[in-house]
């Protein structure tokens, strides 16, 4: 999260995992609001470097650093827009290792669900059974 005021960096974030928990993840999305919002709570980021909002960049990288899509998902996405307030923007990276941006006021319409989605996984493995049984 970076102060579109001063370009001061405020929070960042990572993905992890979360043993024995419903959910398999936090995204870096999430993490980095969580962070950006206990900061803010606890006054350690002035209103001055909010006054235009801030600037949220995802950035995804393999182990031999090559980038890859880090596109928010549509939890994610959902988040980032319910915030639109404060997350002014937000720069992702493609596929093809291009950065993309968007205005948070144009929504995410596109979004998809994460690939480590449970619910995600669900759908597939119950459209398989299905397909089967036919």
């Amino acid at each position: 999260m970076v102060s579109n005021k001063t370009g001061d960096i405020l929070s960042y974030g990572f993905n992890c995992s979360l043993p024995n928990h419903d959910r398999t993840s936090i995204h870096s999305e999430e993490n980095a609001w969580y962070e950006f919002k206990r900061l803010w709570k606890n006054r350690q980021i002035s209103e001055k470097k909010l006054r235009s909002g801030v600037t949220m960049i995802n950035l995804a990288l393999t182990p031999s650093h090559t980038i890859r899509m880090s596109k928010p998902c549509k939890k994610c996405s959902n988040f980032i827009t319910k915030n639109a307030n404060v997350i002014r923007e937000v720069h992702w990276s493609d596929a093809d290792g291009q950065m993309r941006s968007r205005k948070t006021s144009e929504g995410f319409s596109d979004a998809t669900l994460s690939s480590g989605d449970k619910n995600k996984h669900l759908k597939k493995a119950k459209k398989k059974k299905n397909n089967k049984n036919m």
